[in-house]
């Protein structure tokens, strides 16, 4: 079973697979003939972060997440639509909230689902718990803030990245560019980054306004988008079943 509800991201005995990253974990699905995906926040940052770890290694992510309302399903899709047409129909102060805990109608909303103890949210503790688990780095520094956007559909993010080694920016470019998962969309001349909707039914992670930090030669920032849709869940599954079809079963 290739599992996307995220039952069983907690299970220590059950993969937790990007295919592109991580496809050997899936070895170990004998244990309970399970595979368990990752939350989308963590995929789309694996795939963005792959060549970089692969090449310079990481020392500290901090990411900024900014959600649509289609990352927490179709209510919520359908709550965000039925905002924005009160709002236009000036019965906004008669709609209340019932999947976010606020109104999300050209709102932007930090953070939603259970707090942890030291107060992190749901989706920002995946994040933070996963990624280390992808790439087999225990000690992975990881600090992840979430906000939810009033879009239907993507998934953005403002990632800053501590390397191991030294780097040089174009090569950080071209790792990202030759990557069978990234694309890099960065045209300063005319001012075109990614956006959530230029990559509704994509199925890359495109990666914008890299840029290194003017006083360190081992940091550098990135913006990031991807449908969540397909690069957060669906994709991922796909490629988990063509190798258990060709490799396993």
């Amino acid at each position: 079973m290739i599992d996307i509800s995220g039952y069983f991201r907690n299970e220590k005995d059950i993969p937790m697979v990007v295919a592109d990253i991580n496809k050997d974990d899936m070895d170990f699905y004998k244990n309970r003939g399970i595979i368990c995906l990752p939350s989308c926040s963590s995929t789309v940052t694996s795939l963005a972060l792959k060549p970089i770890i692969d090449n310079y290694g990481v020392e500290r992510v901090v990411v900024s997440i900014y959600a649509s309302a289609g990352v927490f399903g179709m209510s919520a899709t359908e709550e965000l639509f039925n905002q924005t047409k009160a709002w236009f129909e000036f019965r906004h102060e008669d709609i209340k909230p019932k999947i976010f805990n606020q109104k999300i109608v050209f709102n932007c909303i930090s953070g939603i689902g259970d707090l942890s103890d030291d107060r992190f949210f749901e989706e920002e503790d995946r994040l933070m718990n996963e990624m280390g688990r992808i790439f087999h780095e225990k000690n992975m520094s990881v600090f992840a803030t979430q906000a939810v956007v009033p879009i239907f559909r993507g998934y953005l993010e403002s990632v800053n990245v501590t390397t191991k080694k030294p780097f040089d920016i174009d090569s950080i470019k071209n790792l990202i560019n030759n990557s069978n998962s990234c694309k890099m969309v960065d045209n300063h001349k005319d001012l075109r980054y990614s956006t959530a909707i230029d990559t509704v039914g994509k199925d890359d992670v495109f990666v914008s306004r890299l840029r290194a930090n003017r006083v360190s030669d081992n940091e550098f920032g990135a913006w990031n988008s991807a449908d969540n849709l397909r690069i957060g869940s669906a994709l991922n599954a796909v490629k988990i079943a063509e190798v258990l079809i060709e490799e396993y079963l």
